[in-house]
């Protein structure tokens, strides 16, 4: 599974477990979004390394949208684009959805995911540490 480091820059002040305005998350696959119009669009499902609270939920699988309409999920994967990240509602059964509903989305973030080779080391832990805390 491919590791991300997962920067944030709205909102300010975000804390995550490896620093200030940082997650580390996992890979885990293209899905589709589905707004209530019934227009779908592609999104990377993320997942935290470490799960984090956020408004009282417990937050573990995130979606990675495009922000902006002419980029694509390929972009926001190999440059680096601007994202939009929304958390997904704890109880949705994720596991063979190929099609999230909007509504089990709630928005949380604007960022950007850096790919981190298995050797990079992020505040002293390198992955397979952060991996082997969960």
């Amino acid at each position: 599974m491919d590791r991300y480091e997962l920067t944030v820059e709205e909102p300010w002040n975000f804390e995550g477990w490896v620093g200030p305005d940082r997650l580390l998350v996992d890979y885990v696959r293209i899905v589709m979004l589905s707004d209530p119009t019934g227009e779908v669009r592609p999104s990377i499902l993320l997942k935290a390394v470490t799960p984090f609270q956020e408004d009282g939920e417990p937050v573990q699988y995130m979606l990675a949208s495009p922000r902006y309409t002419d980029d694509t999920v390929e972009q926001e994967i190999d440059l680096g684009r601007t994202v939009g990240v929304a958390r997904i509602r704890p109880g949705l059964r994720i596991n063979d959805l190929q099609t999230i509903p909007q509504a089990a989305a709630v928005d949380l973030l604007i960022g950007r995911l850096k790919f981190l080779p298995a050797v990079q080391v992020i505040n002293g832990h390198s992955p397979a540490m952060a991996l082997s805390q969960n």
